[in-house]
């Protein structure tokens, strides 16, 4: 792949990153900050080649440093608090901490984006180590993700391949900040997640029925996540099950979706082709996927949007209540 290609990709998801960052600090979510801690330092591994690990692992916030490296003797605070106060408590926490023998260089890493200080003013605010008043290169040491995309930028595509990868398969894990209904959801980058173990609903089905999960994700994934939502109509308005299939009458699934907003188009798409998802029988719309896809009907409703809309089939390798009366419909 083209090192343009990777570089584009690692900005894009830093930046939904950044988006999903800033807009927990704006509703006062700041536990997305610790979150971030672990994604910072395998990233800081990767494009730095260091040997980070998160020191609040043990003890959170014991010392003012979230990620150290004893070795190369350099320690990173990860926050989303751009107040010139937390600079300087981070500092008199170094110091308390007696971390200056220790690190010779102390980073404060921004997942949004880093204060930004005038120096020429007179009073310009300066901050400062206060066992010795040396005064800290803020210059130097306040690091957010633009700094780090201007470090990555200049690699070959053979040193950008793992960090755009690392990034691509963390990011997923931080939309579940994301309200349900956000249109973030949408992007790419959270779509088509597969199940790896079943987990979640493995004691309710036998090996045969799982093997067709795989199936039945390869089917949803050929439609738009607009046409999958005609599927939710369905599931909802399911009234009979049969040995080939799942019904609902027509009338009913198409005034269903388009209450909610659908279109003839979304609803003919799905349902008019020969061999899709579902197909015209009579008056009856019937659903071509096998038999065991009612085990689907008895998971938490809540769940349909992530599981059939967004693809979020990993949701399926945790734990899931599932209502056993739907189960014998």
């Amino acid at each position: 792949m083209e090192t343009s290609t990777l570089f584009r990709e690692i900005i894009i998801d830093l930046s939904i990153l950044r988006y999903i960052v800033s807009s927990c600090v704006k509703e006062q979510r700041y536990d997305i900050n610790h979150d971030c801690e672990n994604f910072y330092c395998g990233l800081l591994n990767l494009l730095w080649k260091n040997n980070f690990v998160n020191t609040n692992t043990k003890q959170r916030n014991s010392a003012g440093i979230d990620l150290a490296d004893d070795t190369a003797r350099i320690a990173v605070q990860v926050t989303s608090n751009i107040s010139s106060g937390k600079i300087q408590s981070t500092l008199d926490k170094v110091v308390d901490h007696g971390l200056r023998a220790k690190y010779d260089e102390i980073y404060i890493l921004y997942i949004d984006s880093k204060p930004k200080f005038d120096k020429k003013r007179k009073n310009a605010v300066e901050f400062k180590f206060k066992d010795d008043g040396t005064i800290y290169d803020d210059e130097k040491y306040l690091i957010d993700v633009q700094d780090l995309l201007h470090q990555i930028e200049p690699l070959d595509s053979r040193k950008m391949k793992p960090i755009a990868d690392y990034v691509k398969d963390n990011l997923g894990y931080y939309k579940r900040y994301l309200d349900d209904k956000s249109t973030l959801l949408d992007c790419e980058e959270f779509q088509s997640k597969k199940h790896s173990t079943l987990a979640g609903i493995a004691k309710y089905i036998d090996n045969d029925v799982k093997k067709n999960f795989d199936k039945i994700y390869e089917r949803l994934d050929r439609y738009s996540s607009k046409e999958r939502e005609v599927i939710i109509c369905f599931m909802k308005k399911c009234t009979e099950a049969h040995f080939d299939g799942l019904q609902v009458n027509l009338n009913t699934l198409t005034n269903t979706a388009l209450s909610v907003g659908l279109t003839d188009a979304d609803i003919c798409n799905v349902a008019g082709e020969e061999g899709s998802v579902i197909y015209f029988n009579g008056e009856v719309i019937k659903c071509c996927f096998d038999y065991e896809f009612k085990i689907l009907l008895a998971i938490n409703e809540e769940l349909w949007h992530r599981l059939i809309v967004r693809l979020d089939f990993s949701l399926l390798d945790h734990p899931i209540d599932i209502d056993e009366s739907k189960l014998n419909m």
